[in-house]
């Protein structure tokens, strides 16, 4: 796969798969008065190439079997499927668009990483000529088609979370960080029937606030540069898992403190319903909680407990820098696509 791999990502919902593929050519789509998706600031050309640094295609009529053999498709899939709750005429418009592209073409392999925040089982939709799934949220402890595969770095907001983890700081500013916990981010519960998808961010915040120091309405760098000033940043699931903040976090070598949840890393050695083991690759149990009562305790053991904190910021930047790179990343991909 030297030279035609095809990125297909309509909204730009991961421009950092142009890092982990140079070769491969990137299109996606300008925004106009039918496709233009403002919940995810679908971006022009030009406040693109300012963002990322370079331009995405727009001449889909170049996408052919002829031009390439692997094609590479984001997309949040729920929202383009017929029978769903939650389809618009636009994403299932644009999907059958691509889809009537692969179906007239003789491709290798097709994927789609699916960056929607559900955990379903996207290979048990029917007639979509997709070889191989990539899922935002995988859950572990559920069983998927066996060419379903976890990818979290995904999601559907700006700027790209896999570029943010890429291009995380490898300098860390040697003042003191304050010894307590950071919180900033929008506060809701998420109930979903239809799907069985509930989060409780706002219940838990109301639990917990007084344990750690909110920051509200701060600008993207602001937000940033405030999370260097702390310890540890405070990460309440929301809709799915896991979230923008997550990486910004990561991106900081702050340590994260999140909800226990059922969300798939790929990471090796980790097996469905262990929340963590000397011998897994898996975040430090100190970092994870269910309840306010939990969240306090452990909380308290990491903020004055300088060896516990040690031994969790190291264990997370162990599992950042074994799994979060171009070459794992990029070989992880196309191992699954080679393979499948």
């Amino acid at each position: 796969m030297s030279n035609k791999i095809c990125i297909i990502d309509p909204i730009h919902h991961l421009p950092g798969l142009k890092l982990l593929f140079p070769e491969a050519e990137y299109y996606s789509r300008d925004p106009d008065n039918f496709f233009r998706a403002g919940s995810t600031r679908h971006l022009t050309q030009n406040e693109f190439h300012s963002m990322y640094g370079f331009n995405y295609r727009t001449d889909w009529d170049t996408i052919t079997s002829e031009n390439y053999e692997y094609v590479i498709i984001t997309y949040h899939l729920l929202d383009s499927i017929e029978s769903s709750p939650t389809r618009t005429p636009e994403s299932y418009m644009i999907m059958e668009y691509i889809y009537n592209i692969i179906r007239t073409n003789t491709f290798k392999k097709v994927a789609l990483i699916d960056t929607y925040d559900y955990d379903y089982d996207p290979s048990l939709f029917p007639n979509l000529p997709i070889d191989i799934f990539f899922k935002r949220y995988k859950n572990k402890n559920k069983q998927y088609g066996k060419n379903v595969f976890a990818f979290p770095i995904s999601m559907f907001v700006v700027p790209c979370v896999l570029w943010t983890i890429l291009n995380k700081k490898t300098m860390i500013t040697e003042t003191p960080r304050k010894n307590a916990i950071m919180w900033c981010g929008s506060l809701y519960d998420h109930i979903d029937d239809r799907f069985n998808q509930y989060s409780y961010r706002r219940t838990m915040f109301n639990n917990i606030h007084h344990l750690i120091e909110p920051h509200y309405n701060l600008s993207e760098q602001s937000y940033l540069n405030t999370i260097e000033q702390y310890k540890i940043g405070l990460d309440l699931k929301g809709v799915g898992a896991p979230n923008k903040r997550t990486f910004e976090l990561m991106s900081r070598n702050t340590l994260i403190m999140s909800n226990m949840t059922d969300l798939d890393w790929g990471f090796e050695h980790s097996e469905p319903g262990l929340r963590s083991c000397i011998d897994c690759d898996n975040f430090d149990l100190n970092t994870l909680f269910d309840t306010p009562e939990e969240f306090k305790i452990k909380s308290e053991l990491l903020l004055n407990n300088e060896e516990a904190y040690t031994k969790a910021l190291n264990r997370q930047n162990y599992l950042i820098d074994k799994y979060m790179n171009k070459d794992y990343l990029r070989n992880y991909i196309l191992r699954h696509i080679m393979n499948n």
